[in-house]
This record gives C-alpha cells, sequence and structure tokens, in this order.
C-alpha cells in the first residue's frame, strides 16, 4: 500500500534491516479477509459502474485493467463496451509483442455476446491457430457452442423453412429488384414524402442474427420429420373443413338475404365478408376460392338485376318515367348546389357535414383499397360497379360513367354478362340524369344485347319499356325544339313587318 508519509522523512536503515512499520499501517487480517474485502470492492464499484476511472488513470496502458473492465461490462449486458475494451488490451499486448490466450478469448465471447457469429467462429479458428497445448481447448470448447448455433440458423430446419416458403422469397427477391435504392439524401426523399423538409442523418439498420430462429425452435420440437409433416397435414385439413363450414354458412345467409330481397344487407354482408374474411385466405387454405368468389358475386348480381321490374299501371308519357322505371332516386336536397358569391350559406361550417356523404367517401376509399390487390376479373368488375354506383348517388356522372366502363371491360375478361348488364344499367342512369337522350339510346341498345345473351323475359321486357320510356322524351324535347324555333320564327316575322309600316 502506498504511503502518505513522505520517503525523504524515513531514517536510513542498516542493511539488511526493514524499516520499521507504522502501527496504523499495520493489517491484522488474513490475506484470504483482504481478498474477500478487495472483491466486495470490486463488486460494489462495477455494479454502480463506476469502474472507468482509477486504474486506468494510475496506468493507462494496463491491458489487465481493460481485461477486467471487459468482462464486467459484458456482464452488465454491454456487450459493444466489453468488445471495444478487449481489442484495446490486444492493440497494448501487440505494442508489448505479447499475446494473451483469455484476452483474445474475451474478444470472441464479445462477439458471440453480439449474435456476430460469423466473425466469432473467424477470430476463434484464428485463435486455435495462433496458441498451442491446453490454451487451444478453451478455444475448441467456444468453436462447439458457435457452431450449433450456427446449425441451428442454417441447418436442416432452415432447408425446410425455405422449401416451404420458396415462392414467397422469390417474390419478395423480384420485388427488391423492382425497387432500386435511391441514393439521394434522405431529406430530400422525405420532403417528395411531404414528411419531412430539413436536414436529416440517414440511419443504417443492422439486423442481428439470431441464436435459435423460429422455424428452428418448431423443427427441434419434433425429431421425426413424418411425425411433424403429419401434424402439420392433419392441422392444414383442420383449418380447410373450418374454413369450407364458414363458406357454406356464408352462402346461405347470402341466399336468405336475396330471398327475402333484403337488397341493403346483402350488399353490406357481401362486403363485410369478401372484404375482411374471403381476402385473407389463401389458396392453399381455400382451394375453392375462385368458385366461391364466383358464385358469392353472381348472387350479388342477381338480387340487383331482380329489382329491376315493371311496374303494374306504369305510365310511359308521364314526367322521368325513365327515371323512376330505374329506381333513380328524384329527392332534389341530394343535388348539387350552385353557391353564389357573397352568399352565407356558401361557407358552410364543420356543423353542417352530411355523415352520409362521409360514409360513402369512407366506402368508396376502402374499394379504392381494395382494387390494389383484387387477383380475379370478376372481383374488379364488383369493386367498380360499387365505385361507380357510389359517383351516381354523389351526383358524379362522368365519373360513374368512366368506372362502369372500366367495369364492362373487366366483366369481359371473365364472360360475366350480368355484370356487364347492370354497368350499362348505371350509363343509362347516369345519361338519364342529364337528359342526354341519344347516349340513352346508345347505352339501351347495348343492353338490349347483352340481355339477349341473358336469355330472361323479364329483362328484356324492362328494356322494351325503357327505350319506349327513352323514345316519348325524345319525342317531347323535339317538340319543345320545334316549338321554341317556331316562337322565334314568329317574333322575327312580326319585328319585320313592325319595321316596314314604320318606313
Amino acid at each position: 500500500m502506498t504511503s502518505i508519509i513522505p520517503p525523504g522523512s524515513l531514517v536510513p536503515q542498516a542493511q539488511g534491516v526493514e524499516a520499521a512499520v507504522p502501527i496504523w499501517l499495520k493489517m491484522d487480517w488474513s490475506p484470504e479477509m483482504e481478498q474477500g474485502i478487495y472483491k466486495d470492492w470490486g463488486t460494489y464499484y462495477s455494479r454502480r459502474r463506476r469502474r472507468e476511472p482509477g486504474a486506468l488513470e494510475l496506468g493507462p496502458a494496463e491491458f489487465t485493467t481493460l481485461y477486467r473492465r471487459s468482462q464486467s461490462r459484458r456482464k452488465n449486458a454491454q456487450a459493444d463496451g466489453a468488445l471495444k475494451d478487449s481489442l484495446e488490451a490486444i492493440r497494448l499486448l501487440k505494442n508489448l509483442q505479447r499475446s494473451d490466450a483469455p484476452i483474445n478469448l474475451e474478444v470472441c465471447d464479445a462477439l458471440y455476446e453480439l449474435n456476430r457469429l460469423e466473425n466469432a467462429k473467424a477470430e476463434l479458428h484464428d485463435n486455435t491457430r495462433l496458441f498451442t497445448g491446453n490454451k487451444t481447448k478453451m478455444f475448441e470448447q467456444r468453436l462447439v457452442v458457435v457452431d450449433e448455433n450456427i446449425e441451428d440458423a442454417c441447418g436442416p430446419s432452415m432447408t425446410q423453412y425455405i422449401s416451404d416458403k420458396e415462392k414467397l422469397i422469390v417474390h419478395l427477391k423480384e420485388v427488391q429488384n423492382k425497387y432500386k435504392p435511391d441514393t439521394r439524401p434522405l431529406w430530400k426523399i422525405l420532403k417528395e414524402q411531404e414528411k419531412c423538409d430539413v436536414l436529416s442523418i440517414p440511419e443504417i439498420e443492422k439486423i442481428l442474427e439470431a441464436r435459435s430462429p423460429m422455424y428452428n425452435i418448431r423443427y427441434q420440437k419434433f425429431t421425426n420429420k413424418k411425425l411433424m409433416d403429419k401434424f402439420r397435414q392433419e392441422y392444414l385439413f383442420r383449418v380447410q373443413y373450418q374454413t369450407r363450414r364458414n363458406m357454406i354458412s356464408a352462402l346461405r345467409s347470402i341466399r336468405y338475404l336475396r330471398k327475402t330481397k333484403s337488397l341493403t344487407k346483402l350488399t353490406s354482408y357481401v362486403e363485410e365478408v369478401m372484404g375482411d374474411y374471403v381476402v385473407k385466405k389463401t389458396n392453399r387454405i381455400m382451394p375453392w376460392k375462385f368458385e366461391f368468389i364466383n358464385e358469392v358475386y353472381n348472387i350479388l348480381a342477381l338480387a340487383y338485376v331482380d329489382q329491376y321490374t315493371l311496374p303494374k299501371n306504369f305510365r310511359y308519357a308521364e314526367k322521368n318515367a325513365l327515371l323512376r322505371l330505374l329506381r333513380f332516386p328524384m329527392d332534389k336536397s341530394k343535388e348539387v348546389k350552385h353557391f353564389v358569391f357573397g352568399d352565407r350559406t356558401t361557407h358552410q361550417g364543420s356543423e353542417t357535414v352530411d355523415p352520409a356523404l362521409t360514409k360513402s367517401r369512407l366506402i368508396g376509399n376502402r374499394f379504392e383499397n381494395r382494387m390494389n390487390f383484387a387477383q380475379y376479373p370478376i372481383e374488379k368488375s364488383y369493386l367498380l360497379h360499387q365505385m361507380a354506383e357510389i359517383h351516381l348517388k354523389s351526383h358524379r356522372f362522368d365519373e360513374c360513367c368512366f368506372s362502369a366502363r372500366k367495369s364492362i371491360e373487366e366483366a369481359k375478361k371473365c364472360n360475366s354478362y350480368i355484370w356487364q348488364f347492370l354497368c350499362y344499367l348505371l350509363i343509362i342512369k347516369a345519361n338519364a340524369a342529364l337528359h342526354k337522350v341519344e347516349r340513352t339510346s346508345e347505352a339501351l341498345d347495348m343492353a338490349l344485347k347483352i340481355a339477349k345473351e341473358l336469355k330472361e323475359k323479364h329483362i328484356h321486357n324492362f328494356l322494351t319499356a325503357c327505350i319506349h320510356c327513352n323514345e316519348e322524351e325524345f319525342i317531347v324535347k323535339k317538340q319543345s325544339i320545334f316549338a321554341n324555333s317556331r316562337r322565334e320564327s314568329e317574333k322575327s316575322v312580326y319585328s319585320s313587318l313592325s319595321v316596314r309600316h314604320s318606313e
């Protein structure tokens, strides 16, 4: 122990005789007790993480201190700091042209704690060639542990996992190759996305390797591959059976709603089943997915067609007869209001927002999102038809016709005449609401051709009545134009006669 008494104040002693030790410097503790005291001190300061100053200030080039601090940091789950200390200790040893096996082993342990398994394995192999004799045994023991972890991650369990997910891995690789990395600064990329407009620091995420991945845990549960395949097959059959029961129940409910003519409930139920349940099922769990989708959408289309019937005692000559026949709402309150500059009603407050309009916008956004991952043409035709119907209810007639024509193109791909017929009816409604007689007549002719393919008598009669109503409207419109032109010609004649009399 270092004394605080100046060296010059001590009385010189004779040769071979030790200096007298003061009483206050004497310790009556045994070496075992002193070892326990120092150990408690070290544990106390290590737990309080007050190990950085002290020993390194007294001896900055003391590699043993760095080695002990590396061990302490690794026990406190600070593997990064432990690796830095151990590497610094090795650097000091190289300056002294020495090597120490425990310090090199500490580097390997720190790499292993950081889950850098390849680097740890390479470091262990280098050390087995660097040292000889009994010193290599501890490196060989660590190699066994690291090899087992690598075997868990890259062994037969990984082979089986890759074989099961091969298609998904290939798809992810194609997606990664499709999108090239953007080498611009991060703040420019975020500014285009309207997320950030200031200088940002690019962050590079590093993925740590798992010592025992999830697929390896599942693989270790069943040592017998045949038994594992059997259990997986049985579980798949149970899920398929339950899915089939749910499909049958959904079809039963859909047919019942069509029979009771609850069209609103049927539409919402079909959207709930197809948009929240069926869309999440794969062909493996639902082998009859296409048949089920085709059946559901065809039943819904038939329910839509059932509402278009020719009422009794219908008058073709009354006003807006075609719109009444097509069941188009004639509520004036839902029409688009033309605001006048300076009027108080121009600026509407938040309390006057129509909840029905907000709901229709949400439903429209839902259909647009579903269009991104719709696979089958009949499903796309249904979604576009629903979007066109929303536009029609909101009196956006041009958007309605555009979506309906796109739906017709998708319906032609799957040879679905009934969805083509429904889309032509939407176009007829939009043109009839705008009183475009010629375009309505063209759409009626196309719908009549589709009706002949459907071979349904009541549909043919319904379209014949629509054509008759459109012709009546055309005659009325022509008569009004003729009357207006005649009235204008009479006014011009009277004006010319008055000019002659005045002359």
